[in-house]
């Protein structure tokens, strides 16, 4: 869905994503993409 937004031209220099999105890979793939990354860490 993230690579699909860049592709149709919606581009963001900043995603707010709620804690359940928060995982290492979600992260690092925002990172690949030059997309910085707000959100509250998951506990668990």
């Amino acid at each position: 869905m993230k690579q699909r937004a860049i592709n149709n031209g919606i581009y963001a220099n900043y995603i707010l994503i709620d804690s359940w999105y928060s995982k290492p890979i979600f992260i690092k793939e925002m990172n690949e993409l030059e997309v910085m990354t707000i959100s509250r860490i998951a506990n668990k």
